[in-house]
């Protein structure tokens, strides 16, 4: 591709600089297309980039080269005066900790999932986003996807801290963080948080280089249960069919299949390098029940469950309706793996009087569903 072809945009553009970051695109997309992109046979996806300016007037510029075969980003920094001519060019740029805020993003509400990836241009990157949202939806989880500019810094720093099972992100990264739609999320925010807010995430970044230092170290520090990147350069194409690969491999298992066993499987059949990903943290089983299991529950049958859970240890109270009741039971139960096991009983607010052996699948975060039970118990699937 001819580098005059290359898209180049401002991305990051505060309010009070929008309209003049607007004004200034053509000076930005001259400045990197006669003095980055020359330097390099590389060919691009497109290259984002934040103008930078100290007292209103621009200082450098931050530009993200997204490659266009692999899902590398190579930070470059231009330096420039107040015309936003070029005085200098430092390739393999480290950007300085950000103390900005990120921008309001969507209505967080309560998701079990989110895949995203800010490049759905690349035909590949869409695919595997749109796959999985319906493979984790006929699942059973409740699935948020980001594409294109909602793929940014406040929906991803939202959505990670949110007590998510899994993240998925497909789009260009490094050694230090991942490209967004609006910026880089680097390792700087993931070692700012407290309280391990990613818990109990799995997430999995098919991005470059973000399975080693520094990146690496501050997810799990972050709290999440499970992270997954690329060791090297992973290729656009092959790396997202391994990613699909492995969330339809450990979702059919049931729980059975470790993680590390179905990674390493669908990399040897759908990547042409082994060794290319890393899995660290928890590699074991697949389990969504790591969440919270508490609050309130729609049955099929009609009634409304009060579920609470103490760490592995299940109750619940369950009414046909608050007022007279024909039926009210109550249940308590373990968790172990995917599975509860537990004994429930009828409770004399209504008029039955039953009980039995209740062992529940916990099919994702929102969703229950009865393997054995005994007793006449009626209901079978629970959802939140």
């Amino acid at each position: 591709m001819n580098n005059n072809e290359v898209e180049v945009r401002i991305i990051g553009s505060s309010k009070e600089f929008a309209s003049r970051d607007l004004n200034d695109q053509s000076f930005v997309a001259k400045a990197i297309r006669e003095h980055v992109l020359p330097a390099t046979k590389k060919e691009y996806q497109r290259v984002d980039v934040k103008i930078m300016r100290e007292d209103h007037t621009p200082d450098h510029l931050v530009a993200y080269l997204l490659r266009k075969d692999i899902y590398l980003v190579e930070v470059v920094r231009v330096d420039v005066d107040s015309q936003l001519n070029v005085k200098g060019v430092q390739v393999n740029y480290i950007e300085p900790k950000d103390s900005k805020e990120a921008q309001e993003g969507k209505d967080y509400g309560e998701f079990d999932f989110v895949v995203g990836s800010p490049v759905p241009e690349i035909p590949t990157a869409k695919a595997a986003v749109e796959f999985l949202y319906d493979l984790l939806t006929k699942a059973g989880f409740k699935c948020m996807k980001l594409l294109g500019p909602d793929a940014n810094l406040a929906n991803y720093k939202n959505y990670l801290g949110s007590g998510l099972a899994g993240f998925v992100n497909v789009g260009h990264g490094n050694t230090q963080g991942i490209a967004l739609s609006d910026g880089f999320l680097d390792y700087n925010w993931f070692q700012s948080l407290t309280n391990k807010p990613l818990k109990p995430a799995v997430v999995y970044f098919n991005s470059c280089q973000t399975f080693n230092n520094p990146l690496l170290p501050t997810i799990i520090q972050a709290g999440a249960r499970t992270f997954i990147g690329g060791i090297v350069n992973l290729l656009i194409g092959p790396s997202e069919a391994v990613c699909m690969c492995f969330w339809d491999s450990i979702l059919k298992s049931k729980s059975q299949l470790r993680m590390v066993d179905a990674l390493k499987q669908c990399e040897k059949d759908k990547y042409p390098t082994p060794g290319s990903h890393g899995i660290t943290g928890d590699t074991g089983p697949f389990a969504p029940a790591s969440a919270d299991l508490t609050g309130v529950w729609n049955c099929d049958d009609g009634g409304k469950y009060y579920l609470r859970q103490l760490t592995n240890m299940i109750w619940w109270y369950g009414e046909a309706n608050p007022t007279s009741p024909r039926w009210s039971n109550v249940m308590n139960g373990v968790i172990e793996g995917n599975t509860i096991n537990g004994n429930w009983a009828d409770v004399p607010k209504g008029s039955v009087m039953s009980g039995g052996i209740m062992v529940l699948s916990i099919e994702s975060n929102n969703r229950l569903r009865a393997s054995k039970k005994t007793g006449g118990f009626g209901g079978s699937v629970w959802t939140r």
